[in-house]
């Protein structure tokens, strides 16, 4: 398994699914991200395992992407509404076509899949809000 062919691979599918104005592979605060919304792609961690001893090694890859947006200064504006188009196209990029097939990156993992909580961050930041989406990548 080589790396950072995958880690590429999954940063051009993410950093194309929306209108993002600044993206990267090194996080940054929202406060120096010079343009919003914004995607950042993080590295987690990853996990080994075999089938039954002997096998060959399978990875599971974990990695965060970062979105941040602002809403606009109205009192009624809801930073939600900012952010959650965003987190759908995210989502949507890593929804295989047709459905019930595996995202493979273009073949370079058996699978990638949002795995877990999608957490959210509005309202309490005045107009800035954040989402974290962990994913999970399934490489041999």
């Amino acid at each position: 398994m080589e790396r950072e062919p995958i880690y590429a691979a999954l940063f051009a599918l993410l950093s194309g699914a929306a209108g993002f104005s600044t993206v990267g592979r090194r996080l940054q605060s929202w406060e120096d991200t010079p343009a919003q919304p914004a995607l950042f792609q993080i590295q987690a961690g990853e996990k080994a395992s075999e089938k039954f001893p002997g096998a060959p090694l399978r990875w599971q890859l974990s990695v965060r992407a970062w979105i941040y947006c602002q809403s606009d200064a109205s009192p009624t504006s809801v930073p939600s509404s900012v952010l959650n188009p965003l987190v759908d196209a995210v989502v949507a990029a890593l929804s295989p076509t047709p459905a019930g097939e595996k995202q493979t990156l273009g073949g370079l993992v058996l699978n990638a899949w949002v795995d877990g909580e999608i957490r959210i961050f509005e309202g309490v930041l005045g107009q800035q809000a954040v989402a974290i989406i962990p994913i999970s990548i399934l490489a041999a």
